[in-house]
């Protein structure tokens, strides 16, 4: 595993720890999807969250669920990265 990669995995785990209940704040779903684009180059990566950012729901909560959805496309597309077929 990268070195890049290695690191946007520890910070995708860290993301995974503000899923505390049904509502998260909205600006530390921002903090995190801009500390993950800081961790990659990778396009696909770097699609999967400005597309996040562009459709964060809320003024100033989102549901758990959109961020689980998300973080599971993040998921994804950093194993599709790692694993090229």
């Amino acid at each position: 595993m990268s070195t890049e990669l290695q690191s946007f995995d520890e910070v995708l785990e860290r993301s995974v720890s503000l899923i505390h209940g049904e509502l998260i704040e909205r600006s530390r779903i921002v903090d995190a999807l801009l500390d993950l684009r800081n961790t990659t180059s990778a396009s696909s990566l770097v699609e999967v969250i400005d597309a996040a950012l562009r459709t964060l729901p809320g003024r100033t909560t989102v549901r758990s669920s959109w961020w689980q959805g998300i973080l599971d496309e993040l998921n994804l597309a950093a194993e599709l990265e790692l694993n090229p077929s």
